[in-house]
């Protein structure tokens, strides 16, 4: 059987040429046509992007397309956050607001959710606002996006080093926020810090410019899927190694060194922070302490019985429990893998229960506490 020859013809050639060679011009040569349609187009974009990326349409997509890397947390608390400031169900809520410590202490927030709400009788809606280096501004910030009314408690879980970073450490990220949040406790912060606040627009899309333009990798993420957080950073690593007992001692007391400096001033913040969620949110607050290995807090003592005395006149002054789950939970030397993150399983969900048993009374009377 003959084929076509399938050789283009040199006027076919020509013609590609030629096509080609007008196409390059239109495409790097100024013209009117180009000006006009850059000067329409663009504008376009820009207010289509103003209208769409809004926390109201992001807060109905999974939280791991706002993940740059499966261990972005701040883009994920800065989604979780959303979702929680259009949560209208009137389901009793718990915010569970902490750093690494609290992170690692957790074994599963959502079978948390599943065991409080066969508890209480009720649906209740467990909302895990934590990640690594997380300020107590910044716990106090997603607390703030919780819609003013709803039945929350807020668990705000801090320890010693949440309490005694100096205000440099956390200054760059009142410049440049980590979150993507508009927040009053945030500008306050900053404003405290003598940090001059950026001009704003009412439109988030323009208002976190720098957010967003950090993930703009977050685009693919609608092509190969979500993101998915990473959890149990520690699990399956080697427990607590008494060989690495001077290490972590030193580790230890050279961050608390600066604690009875810097902890007064931080507590000052905090307490108003919480007075403001506890008046316009009228939310349950509920001051949590962190778990510590053992051995760290039996080396020093005194920084840690003055954060027990700190803590507990708080707590007092704003009407809130104490807790410290320590003990309930059984923790002992060997669940941790350095001084402050448990790394076995068993660890986590014993800790998890002993959240639980204390969150369900609250929960009882959280409508009555809550009701403006």
């Amino acid at each position: 059987m003959n084929l076509p020859d399938a050789t283009p013809t040199p006027q076919v050639s020509s013609r590609l040429r030629r096509g080609a060679r007008e196409f390059w011009i239109g495409l790097t040569q100024p013209s009117l046509a180009g000006l006009v349609g850059t000067l329409v187009i663009a504008p376009l974009l820009l207010l289509l992007a103003c209208v769409t990326i809004t926390p109201a349409h992001l807060a109905r997509i999974d939280p791991g397309y706002l993940m740059a890397a499966n261990g972005d947390e701040y883009g994920l608390l800065t989604a979780r956050a959303m979702q929680l400031s259009q949560d209208r169900s009137g389901d009793a809520t718990v915010l569970l607001l902490g750093t690494s410590n609290l992170r690692e202490s957790l074994w599963d927030p959502r079978e948390l959710a599943d065991a409080l709400s066969a508890r209480a009788g009720r649906s209740v809606r467990v909302y895990d606002l934590t990640a690594g280096d997380l300020s107590y501004y910044e716990m106090t910030a997603l607390a703030e996006q919780c819609p003013p009314g709803a039945p929350a408690i807020a668990v705000v879980t801090v320890g010693p080093m949440t309490m005694c970073r100096d205000r440099d450490h956390y200054r760059r990220f009142l410049r440049q926020p980590r979150l993507g949040l508009d927040s009053l406790l945030l500008d306050d912060e900053a404003s405290r810090a003598g940090i001059a606040l950026p001009r704003r627009f009412g439109v988030w899309f323009l208002d976190h410019s720098d957010f967003v333009s950090a993930r703009v990798i977050c685009l693919a993420n609608f092509v190969t899927g979500p993101r998915r957080p990473l959890r149990h950073h520690f699990i399956g690593q080697p427990a607590w190694n008494p060989a690495m007992w001077d290490f972590y001692r030193r580790d230890a007391r050279r961050w608390l060194s600066q604690y009875a400096r810097l902890a007064p001033d931080s507590f000052a913040s905090l307490e108003q922070h919480l007075g403001w969620l506890a008046a316009h949110r009228r939310m349950r607050i509920v001051l949590n302490f962190g778990p510590i290995q053992p051995l760290i807090r039996d080396d020093n003592p005194e920084t840690f019985a003055l954060f027990d005395a700190q803590l507990a006149a708080m707590a007092q002054r704003i009407g809130a429990p104490r807790w410290d789950l320590a003990e309930a939970a059984g923790l002992t030397a060997d669940d941790f893998v350095d001084w402050f993150h448990l790394g076995r399983a068993d660890a986590m969900k014993r800790y998890q229960a002993a959240l639980a048993d204390r969150l369900i009374p609250l929960l009882a009377n959280i409508d009555k506490e809550t009701k403006p």
